[in-house]
């Protein structure tokens, strides 16, 4: 299985690319008076940018950058798969934590939703670079991306330096995940 996939994908791609090591994604963006952050949860994953208005083209390229051109550098992989496991281990000792873990077991049986979306150790120890790389090439492409902007802007303008930006990835044909239906029997009226 290959569950917490998406929330190591996503504290990789902030690990590097092919044109910016780790420590100048940080440091462009925070020169710059920004923030920028992964996250994942049980339905998506992705980045978070915090920039000033004036920004703005150097914010779409360095994020560009990162949806096109991550490599997920091996030394990386490891250092956040033993910081996965810790955050495991934290939420086994955290009694509320591991209570609302169990009531979601509960809810939800065998469904996706049952599970914890950072992971669980033999999933994350067996997840792969050739796997992370396979998720990451499948699932971060245009067609399966949603870009929301809020603050003072032109939307008209953005949108055009957006479709500039990410103009030359390509989408590709995604297989739909077939839908289960939760039954919530547990639940007593």
């Amino acid at each position: 299985t290959n569950n917490g996939i998406s929330n190591l994908t996503a504290r990789m791609l902030l690990k590097g690319t092919d044109l910016r090591k780790e420590n100048e994604i940080e440091g462009a963006i925070e020169s710059l008076g920004g923030n920028i952050s992964a996250f994942s949860g049980y339905n998506s994953f992705g980045l978070s940018l915090t920039f000033l208005k004036g920004d703005i083209d150097f914010a779409l390229e360095l994020l560009k950058d990162i949806l096109a051109n991550s490599n997920f550098p091996q030394d990386q992989i490891d250092r956040e798969r033993t910081l996965i496991l810790a955050m495991i281990k934290d939420e086994d000792d955290d009694i509320f934590k591991k209570g609302s873990y169990l009531l979601r077991k509960g809810l939800f049986g065998n469904h996706p939703y049952s599970l914890r979306n950072i992971g669980e150790e033999e999933s994350i120890k067996s997840l792969k670079r050739e796997g992370l790389l396979n998720f990451y090439k499948t699932y971060c492409i245009p067609n399966n991306m949603v870009i929301s902007v809020s603050g003072d802007i032109d939307a008209e303008s953005l949108m055009g330096k957006i479709e500039d930006a990410f103009n030359d990835m390509n989408g590709k044909d995604m297989t739909p995940i077939p839908s289960r239906e939760v039954k919530l029997d547990k639940v007593k009226s």
